[in-house]
């Protein structure tokens, strides 16, 4: 058995996700598609929601990597909002899905942990308090969240540098007229 499964369990269910509703996709389906058995899926993964989360999380991961080698906080930020617009029409399927909350839980969580490990490993010198460490993640998390999912369902995405731009404003408080 391939030692990266994971992964292979993974890259089908992208496959598959693309030709129809992650609604209509179940274990059964995909270790068919995979060809392997139930007791293999049942060993890397709980169900079809813990390999969504998983594929999240490696998307995140290398998003992370990408943007700690930027220069800038705002080639970071343009690093996320890239990776939004290449991947809106698969964000758009998963919200159409029966199970949004949990998806959208899910994408908040992600991008909690990745805004946090940026902020550690781009400002371990910045000195705030646990709370507002908190507060700060969960505005973030739940404000860039709610961006991606009104700008994947959108028919107009806004370029990358303006929206980049914008939030870096709204970031130093500058946003005026």
């Amino acid at each position: 058995m391939p030692t990266n499964m994971k992964r292979i369990i993974a890259q089908q269910m992208l496959v598959m996700m693309r030709e129809r509703s992650i609604d209509k996709i179940t274990v059964k389906a995909l270790i068919e598609a995979c060809d392997i058995s139930r007791q293999t899926f049942y060993y890397h993964f709980r169900d079809i929601m813990d390999v969504l989360e998983w594929i999240l999380s490696q998307s995140m991961e290398r998003m992370l990597q990408r943007s700690l080698k930027s220069g800038s906080p705002q080639e970071a930020m343009e690093i996320f909002i890239r990776e939004t617009e290449e991947n809106k029409d698969l964000i758009r399927k998963l919200l159409a899905s029966s199970r949004r909350v949990e998806l959208e839980a899910m994408f908040v969580k992600t991008l909690r942990e990745y805004l946090e490990k940026m902020a550690d490993q781009r400002r371990p010198d910045l000195v705030v308090s646990y709370a507002d460490k908190e507060f700060l993640l969960d505005f973030w998390s739940y404000g860039l969240t709610g961006m991606l999912f009104k700008y994947s369902c959108s028919k107009e995405i806004p370029d990358a540098p303006g929206l980049t731009k914008r939030l870096g404003r709204l970031l130093l408080g500058e946003l005026q007229k």
